[in-house]
């Protein structure tokens, strides 16, 4: 059997090669929160998120639960903001 081997990713450089820098900024609840607009309905887990910057949008992806395990209830939502966060959209 051959073993498992995991690699480390280097750090992004910049164009002129310089390390890129990464900066937390404020926080905020999003889900479930006053920005979320439509009928998007949350359960009580909401987890696995990501968040993308695309095309002049931002795009979070979570999964919405009745518990923290994936069930029948389990339910995968995108939403979209055209004002950098601000609200939300399906």
């Amino acid at each position: 059997m051959r073993p498992f081997l995991v690699g480390a990713t280097p750090p992004p450089v910049s164009a002129a090669g310089a390390p890129v820098r990464v900066e937390v900024g404020p926080t905020r609840q999003v889900v479930p929160g006053p920005g979320v607009v439509g009928g998007t309905r949350f359960q009580n887990a909401n987890n696995n998120l990501d968040v993308i910057d695309h095309d002049g949008s931002r795009y979070l992806a979570l999964r919405t639960s009745s518990h923290h395990w994936a069930s029948r209830s389990t339910v995968l939502v995108v939403l979209r903001s055209d004002d950098g966060g601000t609200t939300w959209s399906t």
